[in-house]
């Protein structure tokens, strides 16, 4: 199940509070709730639609973060006895600001009402795919590779092309001076260059190309991974594409690809392969959909399809990189 099934289904639930509900339950960050991870969606839904309504109380001015005026004057409908001491526990990056999420993080440690709520960790086997797509996944992650848009393909994505442009934006994002940016300070910033255009860019393309930029896990983009982020958005967002195309077959909203989707795709597919993979090269599209299904679910996700597609391009260009050095020394 993805994140639009629930932005659907019931429009009075915040999309700061669905966001963090939809990452907390998704296990295996994968981009997608399991069977296995369903029953504490509900759960996380419940807490984070609470914990916005106290943030929107408490956001009098209605910016998207809680100043400490803003909380000394709600303090006590939250119960909150010395506000100031709790605003500089709550602001963890010392921005003077307090965000959804450090909002959040504060009142689940020290609100009991609240941390009844949270699940501790999904047990699963040892063998279940959730433990392999997470190794997975932390071992791409260590990679420094940003990957490029095809040859012949032009981005439609209002973006900055030089670095006087990225530095503009970044200080127009960073509001709080703090050099690091969040999801949802990032999402905004997209929102805002996206108004007054056609191009809309995919919640999983946006979520995948954070993730990937957030290489030690802290919850942020900082300045000097900001630009690659903007990189990777270019890429998955081609990718999105892409793979839009390929699942025809099956339900709009059920995004996955099936073999038999491959197959019929394979000509369209084919091009963004590696001809100099590490491996044994693909030849045919059996191979390509056992190579792309890492979790052998018998489909292939947009998390596998952007994991394979970047590890592809990452093989040909230290192919090409390795060959130039040794023909240089020669």
């Amino acid at each position: 199940v993805t994140v639009r099934h629930f932005s659907n289904w019931n429009s009075t639930i915040s999309k700061p509070a669905l966001m963090r509900a939809y990452q907390s339950a998704d296990d295996n960050e994968n981009g997608y709730i399991s069977r296995q991870e369903w029953p504490y969606l509900y759960k996380y839904i419940q807490l984070y639609h609470e914990l916005y309504m106290a943030f929107y109380e408490s956001d009098i001015d209605n910016d998207g973060r809680i100043t400490l005026d803003e909380l000394i004057a709600v303090a006590p409908k939250l119960g909150l006895k010395d506000a100031k001491a709790i605003f500089m526990e709550m602001d963890t990056n010392q921005g003077g600001l307090v965000l959804f999420d450090e909002f959040c993080a504060w009142m689940i440690q020290h609100r009991s009402r609240y941390e009844w709520k949270v699940k501790k960790h999904i047990k699963v086997n040892n063998t279940n795919t959730t433990t392999r797509r997470r190794t997975k996944k932390k071992q791409q992650k260590k990679s420094s590779f940003v990957p490029k848009l095809p040859n012949g393909i032009e981005t439609d994505l209002p973006f900055p092309s030089t670095k006087e442009g990225f530095d503009a934006l970044w200080n127009d994002l960073d509001v709080n001076g703090n050099l690091m940016l969040s999801l949802a300070e990032l999402d905004k910033g997209i929102v805002t260059m996206l108004h007054g255009t056609t191009t809309t860019i995919a919640k999983p393309v946006l979520l995948r190309a954070y993730k990937y930029c957030d290489v030690n896990d802290d919850g942020f983009v900082k300045k000097s991974e900001f630009r690659s982020f903007f990189s990777f958005v270019e890429y998955f967002h081609y990718l999105w594409t892409l793979f839009e195309k390929v699942q025809t077959d099956d339900d709009y909203s059920d995004r996955r690809i099936s073999s038999k989707e491959t197959q019929e795709h394979w000509q369209k597919l084919k091009p963004l392969l590696s001809t100099k993979s590490t491996n044994s090269i693909i030849t045919n599209a059996q191979e390509l959909f056992q190579a792309m299904d890492s979790d052998d679910g018998g489909y292939v996700l947009f998390a596998e399809f952007c994991s394979f597609m970047v590890q592809q391009q990452e093989e040909e260009s230290s192919s090409s990189l390795s060959f130039s050095n040794t023909s240089k020394s020669r």
